[in-house]
């Protein structure tokens, strides 16, 4: 499969938009199995351990500096120590400010994951409909390759879905243009990535399940998201279906039956058993 590792977010990430913009997703998602206690974690961790650890660890640097200077009666040089303190500033501003924008893209990203994920959760799961979430693949060692958003396995087939979160002006047009090869965000340059990402996510699930079950011809659709957009040019006989996520489920439910209900619990446990078999690596 090669090393594959995406961002389902706004490209050019250190690009800042002269436009206002808006969120796609209208409601925040609910909170998952301990967010609240990671949050705790992560601020007992940075506000009060790290924050001291850095201030004695600075003093330290200090005291080692005013030891070393009246051991050896050397001069003072404020001058330079004051030029390499405002160099390393200016590096810091500089790549905390990049940082700082790749961390809420990511954010923006991972909000559209869960909304789109607990939708999915409220319409699709049921007896003969089964939804997978953030199925990593790892080497060996545990190093992470690639992700799947989301899988679907259901009588109408098995459905594998990429989420893309783009910002959305707060006025003005807002769609998405699909010719069955490539994506167009607001009339911005076509891009065929997602569609190429989206086959390539689809293969690999195809190539797992026949592996687990020897089964051929497995009925997989891959599906390209973009929650809070209208999609124009969107054809059902396209290889790779580009929706809005709301479409989704309502395909489903109105699809033909094309899986056995007794292969359906059997694709499931079997993809059950490889997203296991992969968090057993970490």
């Amino acid at each position: 499969m090669g090393h594959r590792i995406y961002l389902d977010v706004m490209e050019n990430p250190g690009k800042q938009t002269a436009r206002p913009v808006k969120s796609p997703i209208k409601q925040s998602p609910l909170p998952q199995p301990g967010d609240s206690l990671f949050e705790t974690l992560q601020d007992i961790a940075y506000t009060k351990i790290l924050f001291w650890v850095l201030i004695s660890s600075v003093l330290f640097v200090l005291a080692a500096q005013e030891w070393i200077a009246w051991l050896l009666n050397s001069p003072r040089h404020p001058l330079l120590y004051t030029l390499m303190a405002l160099g390393v500033l200016v590096v810091s501003i500089v790549k905390g400010r990049k940082h700082w924008d790749h961390m809420q893209l990511i954010r923006k990203g991972l909000q559209g994951e869960r909304a789109v994920g607990q939708f999915l959760d409220k319409q699709l799961n049921s007896r003969d409909c089964h939804v997978f979430h953030d199925i990593t693949e790892r080497n060996q060692d545990g190093t992470v390759l690639f992700n799947i958003d989301h899988v679907v396995v259901s009588r109408a087939g098995i459905f594998v879905i990429d989420t893309k979160t783009r910002y959305k002006p707060a006025k003005g047009r807002v769609n998405v243009e699909y010719d069955g090869k490539a994506v167009r965000v607001n009339g911005g340059p076509w891009d065929e990535a997602p569609i190429h990402q989206a086959m390539a996510n689809a293969k690999h699930i195809r190539d797992v399940l026949t592996d687990m079950t020897g089964h051929e011809n497995i009925p997989i659709r891959p599906v390209v998201l973009f929650p809070g957009w209208r999609i124009d040019g969107q054809k059902f006989n396209y290889d790779v279906w580009v929706l809005e996520a709301k479409a989704l489920p309502k395909l489903i439910a109105n699809g033909r039956a094309v899986i056995r209900p007794e292969d359906v619990a059997l694709y499931q446990s079997r993809i059950t058993m490889h997203v296991r078999n992969n968090q057993c690596i970490r």
